[in-house]
Protein backbone atom coordinates (compact mmCIF):
# COMPACT_ATOMS: atom_id res chain seq x y z
CA UNK A 1 0.00 0.00 0.00
CA UNK A 2 2.86 2.72 1.03
CA UNK A 3 4.36 1.98 -2.29
CA UNK A 4 1.21 2.30 -4.31
CA UNK A 5 0.59 5.59 -2.60
CA UNK A 6 4.23 6.75 -3.25
CA UNK A 7 3.58 5.88 -6.96
CA UNK A 8 0.92 8.45 -7.14
CA UNK A 9 1.76 10.83 -5.04
CA UNK A 10 4.84 11.10 -7.77
CA UNK A 11 2.67 10.79 -10.72
CA UNK A 12 0.78 13.80 -8.88
CA UNK A 13 3.51 15.44 -8.41
CA UNK A 14 5.37 14.97 -11.87
CA UNK A 15 2.98 15.08 -14.52
CA UNK A 16 1.23 17.96 -15.91
CA UNK A 17 -2.47 16.35 -15.42
CA UNK A 18 -1.51 14.96 -12.27
CA UNK A 19 -0.92 18.81 -10.85
CA UNK A 20 -4.70 19.79 -12.15
CA UNK A 21 -6.11 17.29 -10.49
CA UNK A 22 -4.14 17.78 -7.53
CA UNK A 23 -4.81 21.59 -7.43
CA UNK A 24 -8.93 21.00 -8.16
CA UNK A 25 -9.12 18.97 -5.25
CA UNK A 26 -7.47 21.60 -3.43
CA UNK A 27 -9.83 24.09 -4.98
CA UNK A 28 -12.76 22.03 -4.32
CA UNK A 29 -11.61 21.48 -0.72
CA UNK A 30 -12.01 25.64 -0.27
CA UNK A 31 -15.17 26.08 -1.32
CA UNK A 32 -16.38 23.03 0.84
CA UNK A 33 -14.83 24.92 4.06
CA UNK A 34 -16.56 28.29 2.49
CA UNK A 35 -19.87 26.96 1.65
CA UNK A 36 -20.29 25.62 4.76
CA UNK A 37 -18.19 28.16 7.23
CA UNK A 38 -20.98 30.82 8.70
CA UNK A 39 -18.93 33.76 9.04
CA UNK A 40 -19.41 34.10 12.86
CA UNK A 41 -16.28 31.80 13.94
CA UNK A 42 -18.18 28.50 13.58
CA UNK A 43 -19.24 25.76 11.20
CA UNK A 44 -22.60 25.37 10.13
CA UNK A 45 -22.55 21.61 11.70
CA UNK A 46 -21.85 22.99 15.24
CA UNK A 47 -24.73 24.95 15.52
CA UNK A 48 -26.96 21.68 15.76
Amino acid sequence: MAALMKKIRAWLEDTAPGQIIEAAAYALMLLMVLAYFTGHGAFIYEAF
